[in-house]
């Protein structure tokens, strides 16, 4: 069974081959555990979308998220919420994205 929890970073070690990362779970207050948690949460679904996509058009994965997902990241704070606003306000979101995506028919 695979457990995910928020985790502090408290120092990374370069110099070491191993790349050794020191992580702290007692650190992390519990308002940042629920914002960590509500955007991972976010990000399942949005991969979940972009996954669906790329096996229905054939068409890679990073391409999608270089062309649709990260912009949508960028103008709408989580492309969740911008797919969620687009069925709604279709015409708003292609606007946004028609300049950035050669996607959409």
């Amino acid at each position: 069974m695979r457990v995910v929890a928020p985790c502090m970073t408290l120092r990374q070690e370069a110099h070491r081959r191993s790349g050794y990362i020191d992580l702290s779970k007692r650190r992390v207050s519990p308002e940042d555990i629920v914002k960590c948690e509500e955007r991972y949460n976010k990000s399942k679904m949005v991969h979940s979308v972009m996954r669906h996509v790329a096996e229905k058009t054939v068409t890679p994965i990073e391409t999608l998220y270089e062309s649709i997902a990260w912009p949508l990241n960028k103008r709408f704070g989580h492309a969740i919420d911008a797919f969620k606003l687009s069925i709604t306000w279709v015409f708003l979101l292609l606007y946004r994205l028609v300049p950035t995506c050669k996607y959409i028919c």
